[in-house]
C-alpha cells in the first residue's frame, strides 16, 4: 500500500502517495511522500495515519443482514484498482 491519509488533530487532513522508503532503524522508517509536507503542521499534531487502496465492487450481487431493528450488515466484494486502470 503507498496512499495515505494524515488527520490531524484540529480535523484537518493530508492525502498523499508514499514515492519510497528507506529503513533508519530497527524502529523508525522515513517515507519520501509525492508532493511536500506543509511547513504548518508537526508531527505532534498527527492524531492518525491510514493508509488505503482504491477500490470498486467486483459483482453486483450484495448481501444485506438485518438482525434487529437499528443495526445492519453489508458484505460486498470489491477488488483492487490498479493505477493503469
Amino acid at each position: 500500500m503507498k496512499d495515505i491519509r494524515v488527520t490531524f488533530t484540529d480535523g484537518t487532513f493530508l492525502e498523499r502517495t508514499i514515492s519510497s522508503s528507506t529503513v533508519v532503524s530497527a524502529t523508525v522508517e522515513r517515507l519520501t511522500l509525492n508532493t511536500t509536507w506543509p511547513s504548518t503542521k508537526t508531527v505532534g499534531q498527527i492524531a492518525s495515519v491510514q493508509f488505503y487502496e482504491l477500490v470498486r465492487f467486483a459483482t453486483d450481487d450484495f448481501i444485506l443482514e438485518i438482525p434487529r431493528i437499528g443495526l445492519a450488515y453489508l458484505t460486498a466484494p470489491v477488488r483492487v484498482v490498479n493505477d493503469d486502470d
